[in-house]
């Protein structure tokens, strides 16, 4: 697929325009532009400076290294950054692993308790009813 679409083709109005909001405004790379306007980088950079959005070609240059540089402290920052929140919900997910865990146990243990209270309310609750018996049919005696 041929991208250079437009190569050849003179430039309108529109297009020189959209060229220089695009490298004065934008920041866009040459790169860039040359992709949206389907043309060389060679021809953006020709064009750049008969428009006289710049002085010189060395100038564009100069800041296609700077925001080359930018772009890679920027990349840089958010790796980092991302690491750190990967690691911060690493460990909230290791702290809500642990959590779940000693509540379960807690729940255990609740269980196991009710469970053997019950048996022991049933348990109290026969002995105080023959207890009871035991009185009452001792009391007709």
């Amino acid at each position: 697929m041929n991208t250079l679409k437009r190569t050849g083709n003179r430039w309108t109005i529109n297009e020189i325009l959209s060229l220089q909001r695009e490298y004065e405004l934008l920041n866009w790379t040459i790169q860039q532009i040359a992709e949206k306007h389907q043309r060389s980088e060679r021809s953006i950079l020709f064009k750049v400076e008969t428009e006289e959005f710049v002085q010189d070609i060395k100038e564009i240059y100069s800041e296609q290294k700077q925001n080359i540089n930018n772009e890679d402290n920027i990349s840089l920052n958010f790796a980092e950054e991302n690491v750190t929140e990967v690691h911060k919900l690493s460990s909230r997910i290791w702290d809500l692993e642990n959590n779940v865990s000693e509540i379960s146990s807690m729940i255990k243990q609740l269980l196991e308790t009710k469970s053997t209270h019950k048996v022991s309310s049933k348990v109290s609750s026969k002995v105080s009813s023959k207890v009871s018996s035991n009185v009452s049919s001792s009391a007709i005696y």
